[in-house]
């Protein structure tokens, strides 16, 4: 066969992956948002910063965003799951 048939840099032993999916760069917008808002909660409960704690589950404001940041990350978990099943598909 000609390289024109197997395509550019498409060697017997290479095998192509995708760079850059939806799926890869929805985990890494989901982990760049985990790591911030992770930041923000304990710079909340480093602080002290208790603007308002009246909310329904009597949380303060640094415990409502660490419950975020963990809804977060069990997503990026997720995310970076379906990720490596996808590009092992494509192999």
């Amino acid at each position: 066969m000609t390289a024109e048939v197997q395509g550019r840099g498409a060697g017997l032993g290479e095998r192509r992956v995708p760079r850059r999916t939806t799926l890869g760069r929805l985990t890494i917008t989901s982990a760049v948002l985990t790591v911030l808002v992770g930041a923000d909660a304990i710079y909340m409960q480093v602080a002290g910063y208790h603007a308002s704690d009246s909310n329904n589950f009597q949380l303060s404001d640094a415990a409502t965003v660490f419950f975020a940041a963990g809804l977060l990350c069990i997503c990026t978990i997720a995310l970076f799951a379906l990720w490596r099943q996808a590009c092992r598909a494509a192999r």
